[in-house]
C-alpha cells in the first residue's frame, strides 16, 4: 500500500535523468534485446513483467554492465562487490519488497554513500552509481 501512495509518475520527478528513465524506459514498448553489456546474474529471478525493461535500460542508460544481486545476497554483496562497483555499471535487485527482509535489504542498500541514485519499481529495484549524479537520490516509480 505504501507504494501505491509513495510512488510518483513522470510529471512527479524533477530529475531529467529519471523523466527520460521513465519516458524511454517504462512507457517505451520497444523491444530491444540486451546488447553491449554484460549481465551478470540470473536473468530467470527477475520477475516476467520487468525482464523486458533489461534492453532497454540498456539503450537508456548504456551501463558496461549490468548486474542482478538476488535480495537475499544484498548483504554479502555490500560486503564484497560493491566497493568494486564503477560508475558505469547499474545493479538490479529483483523482488525488493516479496519478503519484510527483502525490503529491510533494500533500505541498507540504497543508504549506502556510494550508491547515487535508487529506482524502486517494487517488483525490482535499480542502483545507479554515476558520480555526476551530485547528490542522493532515491525514487519510487510507477511501473
Amino acid at each position: 500500500m505504501r507504494y501505491r501512495v509513495m510512488a510518483k509518475t513522470r510529471h512527479g520527478v524533477h530529475s531529467p535523468f529519471v523523466y527520460g528513465f521513465i519516458e524511454q524506459v517504462l512507457l517505451s514498448t520497444s523491444v530491444a534485446v540486451p546488447q553491449s553489456p554484460i549481465i551478470e546474474g540470473d536473468t530467470m529471478s527477475i520477475p516476467t513483467r520487468y525482464q523486458c525493461l533489461l534492453g532497454r535500460i540498456n539503450e537508456y542508460c548504456k551501463p558496461r554492465a549490468i548486474q542482478i544481486i538476488p535480495i537475499d545476497r544484498i548483504d554479502s554483496f555490500i560486503a564484497e562487490k560493491l566497493p568494486l562497483i564503477g560508475s558505469d555499471e547499474v545493479i538490479l535487485a529483483p523482488s525488493i519488497h516479496s519478503t519484510v527482509e527483502g525490503s529491510a535489504a533494500w533500505a541498507r542498500l540504497i543508504n549506502d554513500p556510494r550508491v547515487r541514485l535508487s529506482i524502486d519499481l517494487y517488483g525490482i529495484g535499480l542502483l545507479f552509481f554515476n558520480k555526476e549524479f551530485k547528490e542522493q537520490q532515491h525514487f519510487i516509480l510507477k511501473y
